[in-house]
């Protein structure tokens, strides 16, 4: 017969980490992050165009014979997460709610910004993919903040790998998740990286691929952008 006391220790031993495994998953925790800003940038050559608080912003390319191309801007506001935790995963989630006919099938991709920019009081209404004249402190094609402080490229400064990508299907839910994302936005959380937020596009060669996002000025408030974080 096995003394008391030792069938007592077998039962720790096998508990410990049973318990230990349930402490650990309790300890994970998962949070919603609104944007404290976005914007489109409509190519313009003047960068006279833009539309920082209108309820969309819009990605992709129309089908303008010139002056064709939007990206999207988005800018998290990451103040609300405990300084000491670890973030394990990453979603940008976003809500479309028109797109163009060619852009079924079409990939797009989320890319660091490497500089700062404004979002100003211009609105281009509903659906507004044309744009409205700039107003001071807005991201425009050329400018970073319209009309005093330009991106060392036309189009947004921003990193040339890709994040995260997804292909549109149809309107409604659009996420955005992959190891580069969640580790770009550990950085912020630790301040190894300035947060200068995100850029969306699509490779650009497919006319009328454009979509309209809801942005952070939705009347929707359920349809506007989120970044989802799990962390520990």
């Amino acid at each position: 017969m096995i003394p008391r006391m030792r069938i007592s220790c077998v039962r720790a031993v096998v508990l410990i980490p049973i318990l230990l495994g349930i402490a650990g998953a309790a300890a994970a925790q998962s949070t919603e992050l609104p944007a404290r800003a976005d914007a489109t940038l409509f190519e313009d050559a003047e960068g006279a165009l833009a539309s920082g608080a209108g309820q969309y912003t819009f990605a992709g390319r129309t089908g303008q014979d010139s002056g064709s191309l939007r990206r999207s801007l988005f800018v998290f506001d990451l103040s609300s997460l405990p300084a000491d935790a670890t973030i394990t995963r990453a979603e940008v989630r976003l809500t479309t709610q028109y797109n163009g006919p060619e852009a079924a099938g079409v990939e797009f991709s989320v890319h660091q910004v490497t500089a700062d920019w404004g979002e100003g009081s211009s609105d281009s209404g509903s659906p507004g993919g044309q744009g409205a004249p700039s107003t001071s402190g807005d991201a425009t094609w050329l400018h970073r903040s319209y009309d005093d402080t330009r991106w060392s490229n036309p189009g947004g400064d921003y990193s040339d790998e890709r994040l995260a990508t997804a292909t549109f299907e149809t309107t409604g839910s659009l996420v955005f998740t992959g190891n580069g994302l969640t580790e770009l936005v550990a950085a912020w959380h630790t301040g190894e990286a300035d947060n200068y937020g995100i850029l969306l596009r699509n490779d650009e060669s497919v006319q009328r691929s454009a979509i309209l996002i809801a942005s952070r000025a939705s009347s929707n408030s359920s349809a506007r952008p989120v970044l989802y974080v799990e962390y520990e």
